[in-house]
């Protein structure tokens, strides 16, 4: 059985779709959650740019930094 993940491309803030060999419940999974791939599909924003927050918000609670392209 095989599961869908989900990430955001770092310099194109593109939604990549990997499908990998695992079952949802394994977990090997969660070295790909601990890099931040997501079960469902990112909701991707522009942040204001008077915002202290300078990125992309990615769900309700963390963003990806332009400067050091990280998920905060």
């Amino acid at each position: 059985m095989s599961t869908t993940m989900y990430s955001v491309h770092p310099e194109t803030g593109a939604t990549v779709i990997h499908q990998l060999p695992f079952s949802r419940e394994s977990k090997s999974l969660n070295v790909y959650l601990e890099k931040g791939f997501l079960f469902d599909p990112p909701v991707i924003e522009e942040v204001a740019t008077d915002s202290p927050k300078l990125g992309r918000i990615i769900g309700s609670n963390e963003y990806i930094c332009t400067k050091c392209n990280t998920v905060h």
